[in-house]
């Protein structure tokens, strides 16, 4: 009798906490979940360590799996110190070293700005389009001569 009322308390606290998640709190609709769980930051240093700037990164294909399939496609939004302007983006992001096909610039408010929750006039937001990747981790990021950020991986998730 002892036992069984133990395993029935046991059952029911169990129970009652079954339906939450991390984000059963915030209120956030499952894109924003999505969004959240799949952005990855990075500082940007120069080649002397000091840090730079920041750059943020949302696999989209984990967030939207319906709409994007065929490409790997990335929400990237980044902030630098200096103020200087990136003439070269493209040649300075990287998907498991490869350079991306497409990268166009958006403006700060745009279609995923819902995800993150940032809308800064001194970020520069792109959307990034790389070829698909078949392995299942991908490898982010962004390098040049002067800047670097730091690895972001990536689990494709499975269909």
């Amino acid at each position: 009798m002892k036992y069984m009322i133990i395993n029935l308390a046991l059952l029911l606290l169990f129970a009652g906490c079954a339906d939450k998640n991390a984000f059963s709190r915030f209120h956030m609709k499952e894109e924003q979940e999505l969004g959240a769980v799949n952005l990855q930051n990075s500082e940007l240093k120069n080649s002397d360590g000091d840090i730079k700037g920041i750059i943020s990164v949302v696999y989209l294909n984990n967030v939207y799996p319906k709409k994007y399939v065929d490409y790997e496609y990335f929400y990237i939004y980044f902030y630098l110190n200096d103020k200087k302007d990136i003439q070269n983006i493209n040649f300075m992001l990287k998907l498991n070293n490869k350079l991306p096909i497409s990268v166009k610039e958006l403006s700060n408010t745009n279609e995923f700005s819902k995800l993150t929750s940032t809308q800064n006039r001194w970020n520069k937001y792109y959307l990034v389009k790389f070829n698909e990747d078949k392995n299942t981790t991908i490898k982010f990021e962004m390098t040049d001569e002067d800047l670097s950020s730091n690895p972001m991986f990536y689990y494709k998730d499975e269909e």
